[in-house]
This record gives C-alpha cells, sequence and structure tokens, in this order.
C-alpha cells in the first residue's frame, strides 16, 4: 500500500482567492518526501545530509493542478516510486479530497554526494525497501513545457538576489523557493511589462491569475547572494489562457528552466455575470494604451486606503467563493501578451 499522509492547507499556504499557492505545494511535496523516507526507509534526513554528507535534490518536477485545493480542506496524499535507476528514481505523488484528484507531482530525484555533488549509486540498503514502493507508472513522455535553446530577445527579465530565506543547510538555494522566485517575475511582468498589477487586475477587472500546471528542470545550484536573471516569455497563447516559459541564469549560466501553464479566472460568480457580457468589461486597445501610459502617474487606490479599510478588502479577497470559471483573456490583454511571445 503506497504511504499516506494528510495534508491541509494553513492561511500561510494560501493566495488571495484562498487556494493553496502552487509554490506551497513543493513545499508539501518536500515534507511528503521526508516523512516517507523517514518511516519507509528508516532514513533521517538530518543525519543523511550533515552526518552521512548524502543529499536528494530534485532534478526536474511536475505539478499538475486539477482543482484548487483551499484553506482547511483536508487532503490525503499518497506516494511512491515510478522508475528506478543506478543513482535516481521518478517518485510520484497525488492528492485527494472527498475522492476528488486535487493535484499529481512527479520527482526526478538523484543520489548524490554533498562533498563533491556528483551523482552516486542509491545505497545498497535502499534498494529493496524503494522496490516495494513501486507504482505502476504511466506511459512516459517529453514534458512539452520546458523550454529549449536560447532566450528570445522578446522575454521580460526580472533580478533577484539569492537571499538566506532562500536557502537550505546544504548552503544552496531549496528548489521549492525558485517557485516563489518564478511566482514573483510572473506578477513582475503584469506590474512592468503589461502595466496591469494583479491586484488592479482583480479590483478593476474581477479576475485572477490561475496556474494549472508547472514544470521546471534544474541545471545548475544556486548559492546565497547570487545575481539572478529571471527571463519570461509568453511561448503558447489563446483566448482562453497562456504558456509562460522562464530561465534562471546567473551570470550567463543557465540555472533553471521552467514552464508555466496559466489562465485567468473570473474572482466570484458575480463577476462573471458582468465580465462575460460582450463589450462590458474588455477595454478597446485604445483605452488600455491610454491605461499603460497614465499607469506610472496613478496612485495605487490600496495605498490611499486606511488600515481598516485594507483589512476588510483582504479578509473579503480571502473569503472561499462558491464558483470559479475560466475567463476569457481580454483582446487588449491579449494583444500586449502578445508582445512577448516568442518570434
Amino acid at each position: 500500500m503506497p504511504f499516506s499522509m494528510a495534508l491541509t492547507p494553513g492561511f500561510s499556504q494560501c493566495d488571495t482567492a484562498g487556494n493553496m499557492h502552487f509554490p506551497r505545494y513543493m513545499e508539501a511535496m518536500n515534507n511528503l518526501v521526508e516523512a516517507w523516507f523517514r518511516e519507509r526507509m528508516d532514513v533521517d534526513f538530518h543525519a543523511f545530509h550533515l552526518k552521512d554528507r548524502l543529499g536528494l535534490p530534485v532534478v526536474n518536477t511536475r505539478l499538475e493542478i486539477n482543482s484548487p485545493s483551499q484553506l482547511g480542506e483536508r487532503l490525503s496524499v499518497q506516494i511512491g516510486v515510478e522508475t528506478l535507476g543506478r543513482s535516481s528514481l521518478v517518485v510520484r505523488a497525488t492528492g485527494h479530497c472527498n475522492g476528488e484528484p486535487r493535484f499529481t507531482i512527479r520527482h526526478r530525484l538523484v543520489f548524490i554526494s554533498l562533498e563533491n555533488y556528483r551523482a552516486i549509486a542509491i545505497p545498497a540498503q535502499l534498494l529493496p525497501l524503494l522496490e516495494a514502493e513501486r507504482l505502476t507508472p504511466p506511459a512516459s513522455s517529453v514534458d512539452p513545457l520546458l523550454p529549449a535553446g536560447p532566450v528570445p530577445v522578446t522575454a521580460h527579465r526580472t533580478r533577484l538576489t539569492v537571499r538566506t530565506s532562500h536557502c537550505d543547510p546544504a548552503g544552496i538555494v531549496f528548489y521549492a523557493r525558485y517557485f516563489e522566485m518564478l511566482a514573483e517575475a510572473q506578477e513582475d511582468w503584469f506590474e512592468r511589462g503589461l502595466l496591469l498589477p494583479v491586484g488592479r487586475l482583480l479590483r478593476e477587472r474581477g479576475r485572477r491569475l490561475a496556474v494549472d500546471a508547472m514544470s521546471a528542470g534544474f541545471e545548475r545550484v544556486s548559492r546565497l547572494s547570487d545575481p539572478l536573471d529571471i527571463d519570461l516569455w509568453v511561448s503558447a497563447l489563446d483566448d482562453r489562457g497562456f504558456t509562460l516559459s522562464f530561465v534562471v541564469s546567473c551570470a550567463g549560466e543557465v540555472r533553471l528552466r521552467a514552464g508555466m501553464e496559466a489562465r485567468l479566472q473570473s474572482a466570484d460568480e458575480e463577476h462573471d455575470s458582468d465580465i462575460d457580457k460582450p463589450g462590458d468589461s474588455d477595454q478597446t486597445n485604445q483605452q488600455y494604451e491610454d491605461q499603460r501610459e497614465s499607469a506610472a502617474l496613478e496612485d495605487n487606490d490600496a495605498q490611499r486606503m486606511s488600515s481598516a479599510q485594507s483589512l476588510l478588502l483582504a479578509q473579503e479577497e480571502l473569503a472561499p467563493q462558491p464558483m470559479r470559471r475560466h475567463a476569457d483573456l481580454p483582446d487588449d490583454l491579449r494583444e500586449w501578451m502578445g508582445h512577448y511571445s516568442t518570434p
């Protein structure tokens, strides 16, 4: 029987919609792997890392969100082995709530020595234990979300510096923190590239950003104080959503490649009745052009609010909604996203 543990999204794990934010799935996956190794393989990660000087980094990963998981819901998450190699393994975790599938995460993990960061054979004592955890694997395929080749000239760039809070006990960026960086880069693109901060997207257009799938391939480690460039561009775009490609690099050296399938989601059912009417909420291209030109001069509404008003707004936005539906991309926004598409 696959190893299973409970997961209840807490307040700090959720976004403004009250849904579990996509970087938090990676943190939950890490906790699951540690608990699984501790309970089934008798491996304590403290001794594994600091005493035995061994590591088990993520080489690549894919997250698929079937349906959002909300604050306070109780999920059951199971994990097992899909494939087992000489030094690496692919594990699959699935989350359910009352029998409804919520998410799937696949990790490729590799055993390494922390002395030289080179791959080593899976320790002999762990092989039979991992074999006993095998799942029925699906047909393998190349992940279509991971970008290849150079960064296009149309890409939007966000620059970040690796901070202490990004790093793990080995002194390198913890993989889940990269997903926080990608989320920041996505919002930075909306704010500085499209001149439509996600707060205004919500308040003025009644839409939120929703992520349906994420993939990442880790090529080199990043360390404390490394200056990182996060390049983002649109690799697919239609009236229902968009696919973003990311390359994270340091001084021209690629550290991470990632892809994200995202869409706009109506904030609540009441907004749906308004925004889906043709011509009501979709601004014309000229109106959006005017908005872009004046955006830098406008004060953010939230900055003019009293602290009490801000708190009330935050509470309202966090309240669970009875229904959330896909919202088509407005023509003007889709056009400006097209400026960041692959030539």
